[in-house]
């Protein structure tokens, strides 16, 4: 690769390089990091377009000056742009350049849609073309894609924000259009802005002139390029303007990055991709909506009027577009013709044809949709008339599209459309040279009615082709069509081929020329062969002999004729030429070389002329075949001969030498005529048979148009239905529309990227915002991001990928300027047109509805606290006299929870006594609506009846209906009853001292009689432990009077030691400790032992000061001996037990929380207690849940608890293997006592007796199957004797018959009777034949000779076979079969076998059934791995003998059978086939069941098994 060429500088005489940056919202952030990373000497200069407020004073300018070191100025009207500047677009003001001038124009108002980077982008596209440089930001909505396609479109560099834009809707249209050259961050635009700040040339190609004289010769690299462009697309470039073409590549190459036009042609190889990216960039598909508006209009009121009033009633008005792009060029026309329609004849067909090469296009302009960037130019009336909004698209309506045929088509190899009204081709010729522009032209004047008319562009005119078309209107570029010439366009009638097929044709293209030599063009071409070699005159012609340039004076030669001008070489010629002309130019354009022909004459005015003519090829670029004439006049010599003789030699010699080259030509031409001939016959022969086929075909068109005809009225019935159903769709997406704009609740419609693509008028009234500023927007981004909530955006991306949906989820959020708001937001997922998903999101704005709810609730809480503060009781009553409130004075008074009190509950706290009249005069004043007064006693909390004063009024509301009643209540219970006191004190007080001085009497005197007569000791102690009291018992047992010992300690009293000191240490603990205690002793006598039980308590002071205790002592003698008494009997017991062969316990429930918890054990024997090896005292207290814990877990414990609970006894024997011994244990379990007693007891001798005993019931049992065996097989023998002996008779029958009808054969007299015998022996032979057929199955399956195969086969092709087979049985018997199952259903088994069952059954069916017919029916079950087969017919049903036979079990009701007479077959020659049928299922291991249906037939039902291995 050679080195980077130097930079150079921009010189001062082009126009300054212009970078246009567009952003929105989040654009300032980028903006400024963009111009922060760039140098201030690029050479570029800037103009920034920002979304501004035009009431903001903008800042911008200020902004960007901190981050550059450009100057920063706002734009001003006129102002020349310099270099290295930054210029800001003003608030209020849509820009362009013009002239490397910016020009300020007022922004226009509501309703016209907003673009201003749109607008300056598609300014400075036109303006700057490829040296354009386009930027887009953040920002919402999708100004600036419209700029960008312009930008790219013109050849110049477009570049877009990647994803750290703020907001992602700007960039990502642009991308989706497919309009972006880089993504990038702003660090990386500034890198690459660098970078093309040193690609200099490439704005140097915008002085370029291309003018209608710009033809340039492609050097040998771009004629590569343009082959290598050919050979993958089909579209041959070569007559485009190079220039363009150059441009073009110029401006790939800078994406790569690359130098040389060797290094792309490189690239192109290595990637198949770019290929159709230079296809797409050389399509230039740059239009818009009513383009050129003044044309546009001349077009409505003059020219297409004008048309369609040349149109009869029917007849069609056709128009052409070609290079329509992406169709706006089509649908403006369209509308326009609607338009004029309206006031003239509305019912007049139209057909518009809209061409292009690129497929893209085509497609795009199918859909016929756009964004709102591509329809800003149209007028409001037309954008409602003829579109309809469609999320952020604006869709053209259907009666455009139906007028438009969209199809991709290549105007210089397709064969044209014809008997055209009008052609628009509009900015297509000024990319392409002469040479295609005549084609074009050409073309355009053959599909062209004789009045049609022919529409270009502005800087297009028709050029050389003047003889085509006459101007019509010079300030439209409006051209009329000439009949005085005829035009042959040239096509290729090839089938398109596939990229991967197309292939250079031979001859078409000349080899290149050597380097360093450019191919010379036709003059050029022609001038230097004359001036070399020939200079007589000369003419070029092409294949058609038409004339193209004339050379020399011809005017020997050539001669105009009278009448219509024409320029063809036979025209013009001399008679005498003629006939050589044509073989000359002939035999050149056979041979491709020069040929020559002498010793013409031609007589001009009576002189004769010698003349030569040469025929010589030429090679051009183009594809159309040139020659060049060549006259010459031959001078006769000028030496004489002698005499006639040499006139007459030299004519001789003249004459020879032409009969010479006559009998050439004549060899030739036979020679052409006989292979020729040979074509001719072999093309006759072809026709011949060709004509035929068509023969054959025209009657299979005969046939299929009858089809067609009657397809065509069912699909024009379709077509009414589906009209109707489309006008149903319509009319209900006209009325969901209505409701979505209808409804209160704010409702957007987002798209699968969260942009909103639609919302109903209440979103722009409620939040605020413009539609403009919304559609096409991030939902996040709307506003100040107010909608940026993580959990929401969780929740939409589950309805999108999950198809969940929410409700109710709220959100509250306070806007800039609207407040505060608080909203529901409901979202679900739905399929909009075309199957787009979409999210429905209705938020529901419940801000005041929760604004009343905090002033309700404030207001009830203020009205609650003043209540709850009062000291009153306060109740509130509705109208129906039940109570609703009860303040918290109320409800601490009475101690009864609300729930209780509202309602009618509150009368339960007044005073029985009081309770009625209260209740009377509530109700009469409640009926009266009359305020009242009322004392009654209330029920305290603490149960106390008080006094409550209370009053009472009604409530009215504000519309002076009755709405309940409030009522207070005062406790005047002190003052009620404090007068009844104090008058009834003096008397209580004074009955209540007498009546207490009496019972204190009583008391003491029963005190003291209690004291002196029980038989407890009770003594009282001081604290030095000496005696202060004590009753006679005391005397009693100590022997001495009370005087005697009081003061006295029990030693100084004489009671020995070990009786008085423990008794005395008792005592003095209870004085220390202040707690009672228990004491025991006991002490000899002469009549024995005596025990005592004494219970010491302290006896403090007011202070708490024990200064006393008193001790009361119990002879507990008698208690001893009951207790040592029953210690004895429990050990006799224990022993009783223990000597007991069985395991015993005794337990008791241990009580849980709610239920029982476990159980304990109180008393076991010694067996029990050896199976844990422990003790029996070890034993006694544990728990069940310890001893038994596997059986616990095992259900021992519900076990024991169900005894307890119900009573009933439980007897269990288990099987225990724990001790390395079999053994059987026996437990009874019963309840006893309010606990149960669990016995074991090894069972296990039992258990083997048992057993003996149940083999020996087995043995009896065996024996007694065996002689109901023997006599099942002694029925089976004298059944099969009965069975062959029917067989026998029906055999002997039919014999017989046989036998009459032979014998009576020679007796009938006619031919008829003999048919008849014979059919009838016929018949009986046939009978025998199946019947001996039967006998002989059914022996070979009584012998065991029967094989069963397996091998795989399709049961339901055989069953289908079958049933077909015998269907000519049952036609013959006026039954039906019908054959029902899966199409498919392979088996593993025996065919032969399965075949035998089925044929049999149907058989006899068909036999036996009188009216009706036969079902069969077959399946697969795959829960039970089998296939099924069911025959069921109409006919009388099965005996049930037969039933019994087959089934193998005893019918225990034979009346569900059917046992009538009319339900029994009488021949006896079914039981052999269905006998065969028992036999032969068995042997398949096939299940047969036979059902007889109430309402007669029966249904045969076999379930065959499905092979392992083949599983079906």
């Amino acid at each position: 690769m050679s080195k980077k060429p130097p930079v150079e500088p921009l010189s001062t005489d082009v126009i300054v390089p212009v970078v246009a940056i567009g952003a929105s919202a989040g654009g300032l952030e980028a903006v400024s990091q963009l111009f922060e990373n760039l140098s201030s000497t690029t050479g570029f200069a800037f103009v920034y377009i920002q979304h501004l407020d035009p009431n903001f004073e903008s800042q911008i300018a200020t902004i960007i000056g901190r981050v550059t070191a450009m100057p920063v100025r706002e734009a001003e009207h006129e102002m020349r742009i310099e270099r290295d500047y930054v210029y800001i677009i003003p608030p209020n003001k849509d820009i362009e350049v013009v002239d490397g001038v910016l020009t300020l124009s007022p922004r226009r108002p509501q309703p016209h849609i907003q673009m201003p980077i749109d607008q300056f982008f598609t300014s400075l596209a036109s303006r700057q073309r490829e040296g354009a440089i386009g930027i887009l930001l953040s920002g919402a909505a999708s100004d600036g894609t419209l700029g960008l396609k312009a930008i790219k479109a013109a050849g110049g560099i477009t570049i877009v924000q990647d994803e750290t834009a703020q907001f992602q809707s700007m960039p990502k249209t642009a991308i989706h259009e497919g309009v972006v050259d880089f993504v990038l961050p702003p660090k990386g635009i500034a890198k690459e802005l660098e970078r093309l700040s040193h690609q200099t040339f490439l704005f140097r190609l915008t002085a370029l002139a291309e003018g209608p004289n710009d033809v340039q010769t492609p050097d040998e690299d771009l004629k590569a390029v343009i082959q290598f462009l050919k050979k993958s697309t089909g579209v041959d470039f070569t007559h485009y303007k190079v220039s363009t073409i150059r441009r073009r590549i110029i401006r790939r190459m800078l994406l790569y990055k690359l130098e040389h036009l060797q290094d792309y042609i490189q690239y192109l190889k290595q990637h198949t991709s770019e290929v159709d990216a230079l296809y797409s960039d050389l399509l230039i598909n740059v239009t818009h909506f009513f383009r050129d508006e003044e044309t546009m209009d001349y077009l409505k009121k003059i020219l297409l009027p004008q048309i369609i009033k040349t149109k009869t009633a029917r007849e069609p008005l056709r128009i052409w577009i070609p290079a329509c792009s992406t169709g706006q060029e089509a649908y403006s026309i369209a509308m326009l013709i609607l338009e004029v329609l309206d006031d003239r004849t509305p019912g007049m067909p139209v057909h518009i044809f809209a061409t292009d090469l690129s497929e893209t296009a085509i497609a795009k302009a199918r859909h016929g949709s756009y964004s709102r960037s591509e329809v800003m130019d149209i007028s409001p009336q037309r954008l409602q008339r003829f579109f309809t909004k469609v999320d952020d698209q604006y869709r053209i309506s259907r009666t455009i599209r139906d007028l438009c045929v969209f199809a991709p088509h290549n105007i210089f190899k397709d064969p044209p459309f014809s008997r055209l009204d009008l052609i628009s081709c509009r900015n297509l010729l000024i990319y392409l040279d002469n040479v295609l522009q005549k084609k074009a032209i050409a073309t355009f004047h053959y599909a062209l009615n004789p009045t049609g008319y022919l529409l270009l562009g502005k800087s297009e005119t028709i050029g050389s082709s003047v003889s085509f078309f006459a101007q019509l209107e010079k300030n439209y570029k409006i051209y009329v069509r000439k009949n005085d010439v005829a035009s042959r366009p040239s096509f290729e009638m090839n089938p398109r081929l596939p990229a991967t097929e197309l292939m250079e044709e031979p001859n078409r293209i000349p080899p290149a020329p050597k380097s360093g030599a450019t191919a010379p063009n036709l003059d050029s071409l022609v001038d230097s062969l004359l001036l070399s070699q020939y200079v007589p005159a000369s003419v070029v012609v092409n294949q058609d002999l038409d004339i193209l340039q004339f050379r020399g004076s011809t005017g020997l030669f050539l001669e105009p004729l009278p009448g219509k001008a024409s320029l063809n070489l036979l025209k013009m010629a001399r008679p005498s030429l003629l006939f050589e002309l044509r073989n000359t130019v002939h035999k050149a354009h056979k041979s491709g070389e020069s040929v020559r022909k002498t010793g013409l004459e031609i007589k001009l005015k009576n002189k004769t002329h010698q003349v030569a003519i040469e025929a010589v090829p030429l090679k051009t670029d183009t594809e159309e075949r040139l020659f060049l004439i060549i006259f010459e006049e031959i001078i006769a010599s000028s030496v004489p001969e002698a005499g006639l003789a040499g006139v007459r030699n030299r004519r001789i010699k003249q004459l020879e030498d032409e009969l010479a080259t006559l009998r050439e030509d004549l060899h030739s031409i036979i020679e052409e005529q006989e292979a020729n001939n040979e074509e001719l016959q072999s093309a006759n022969e072809e026709i011949i048979s060709s004509n035929e086929e068509l023969q054959s075909i025209n009657e299979e068109l005969e046939t299929s148009k009858e089809e067609i005809e009657s397809s065509n009225e069912e699909l024009q019935t379709i077509n009414q239905e589906l009209q109707q159903r489309n006008d149903q769709l319509t009319e209900a997406y006209e009325f969901a529309e209505d409701i979505f704009a209808t409804i209160r609740e704010a409702t957007v419609v987002l798209n699968r990227d969260l942009k909103v693509m639609s919302a109903n008028r209440a979103f722009y009234s409620i939040f605020r915002v413009q539609e403009d500023d919304t559609e096409g927007r991030m939902f996040y981004e709307l506003g100040n991001r107010q909608w940026d909530i993580p959990k929401l955006r969780k929740m939409l991306d589950e309805v999108l990928e999950q198809d969940a949906k929410f409700v109710g989820f709220e959100v509250s959020h306070s806007f800039p300027e609207i407040g505060e708001k608080v909203m529901y937001l409901n979202a679900r997922k739905v399929i909009r047109q075309h199957s787009q998903e979409a999210i429905l999101l209705a938020i529901d704005d419940i801000t005041e509805h929760r604004q009343v709810q905090r002033m309700l609730a404030e207001q009830e809480a203020w009205f609650h606290t003043i209540v709850d503060s009062a000291p009153a009781l306060i109740w509130v009553a509705g109208t129906d006299g039940r109570y609703n409130y009860l303040n918290t004075a109320w409800l601490g008074y009475t101690g009864r929870p609300l729930q209780a009190e509202l309602g009618h509950g509150w009368p339960e706290g007044i005073h029985p006594d009081d309770r009625q009249n209260y209740l009377a005069r509530f109700h009469v004043s409640f009926e009266k609506r009359q305020p009242f007064s009322s004392e009654y006693r209330l029920r305290r909390h603490d149960g106390e009846y008080r006094w409550m004063l209370e009053h009472a009024s009604p409530i009215f509301k504000s519309d002076g209906s009755f709405n309940g009643y409030l009522g207070t209540c005062s406790d005047v219970h002190l003052q009620k009853t404090l007068n009844r006191e104090l008058d009834l004190r003096v008397q209580e007080r004074t009955r209540e001292l007498h009546t207490n001085e009496t019972l204190l009497r009583q008391r003491e005197e029963q005190l003291r009689t209690l004291v002196e007569n029980t038989p407890d000791n009770i003594t009282r102690w001081d604290t030095d432990l000496r005696l202060l009291f004590a009753n006679s018992a005391f005397e009693t047992i100590t022997g001495a009077p009370f005087e005697s010992s009081v003061g006295k300690t029990l030693q100084e009293m004489g009671i020995a030691d070990e009786i008085a000191v423990p008794y005395m240490e008792k005592l003095k603990r209870v004085f220390e400790s202040k707690q009672p205690v228990n004491h025991y002793y006991s002490f000899p006598t002469e009549t024995g032992e005596v025990s005592f039980y004494t219970n010491i308590v302290p006896e403090p002071d007011s202070d708490g000061i024990v200064t006393s205790v008193l001790a009361i002592s119990r002879n507990i003698t008698e208690l001893v001996q009951v207790q040592r008494t029953i210690k004895e009997t429990a050990d006799s017991l224990q022993a009783v037990l223990n000597s007991s062969p069985a395991s015993i316990a005794y337990f008791k429930s241990v009580p849980g929380v709610d239920s029982i918890a476990d159980f304990q054990l109180i008393i076991c024997n010694q067996k029990f207690a050896n199976l844990n090896s422990k003790s029996i005292s070890q034993m006694q207290g544990e728990l069940a849940s310890h001893l038994f814990p596997t059986q616990w877990q095992e259900g021992m414990f519900d076990q024991f608890k169900q005894v307890v609970e119900t009573g009933q006894s439980i007897y269990l024997e288990q099987y225990d293997q724990s001790h390395g011994i079999d053994r059987w244990w026996g437990t009874s379990i019963i309840k006893y006592d309010g606990g149960l007693v669990m016995t074991g007891l090894d069972i296990t001798s039992l258990k083997h007796s048992e057993s003996q005993q149940n083999q020996l019931l087995q043995e009896l049992n065996r024996s007694n199957d065996s002689i109901q065996a023997l006599a099942s097989l002694r029925q089976h023998v004298k059944d099969r004797g009965e069975f062959l002996r029917r067989a026998s008779h029906d055999l002997r029958g039919s014999f017989g018959v046989i036998q009459g009808a032979a014998s009576l054969l020679d007796l009938m007299d006619t031919e008829e009777e003999r048919s008849q015998m014979l059919e009838m022996m016929q018949r009986n032979l046939q009978q025998m034949t199946v019947m001996l057929t039967e006998l002989l199955d059914f022996a070979r399956l009584e012998a065991g000779q029967e094989q069963v195969q397996n091998i795989a086969f399709d049961v339901a092709d055989l069953l289908r076979d079958l049933g077909e087979s015998l269907r000519t049985m049952g036609d013959g018997r006026g039954l039906w079969i019908q054959i029902d199952g899966p199409a498919q259903l392979p088996v593993e088994g025996d065919p032969v076998i399965v075949r035998r069952i089925a044929q049999n059954l149907l058989i006899n069916a068909l036999k036996y059934t009188e009216t009706g017919g036969v079902t069969v029916h077959w399946g697969r079950d795959d829960k039970t791995r089998s296939w099924w087969l069911t025959i069921q017919d109409t006919g009388p049903g099965l005996q049930p003998n037969l039933v019994r036979l087959l089934m193998d079990y005893p019918v225990g009701n034979e009346e569900s059978y059917g046992t009538s007479e009319s339900l029994s077959r009488q021949n006896s020659g079914e039981g052999i086939g269905l006998s065969i049928v028992k036999r032969l299922c068995e042997l398949v291991n096939a299940k047969l069941t036979v059902e007889i249906p109430p309402d007669n037939g029966t249904i045969f039902r076999i379930r065959f098994p499905v092979s392992e291995s083949h599983p079906g």
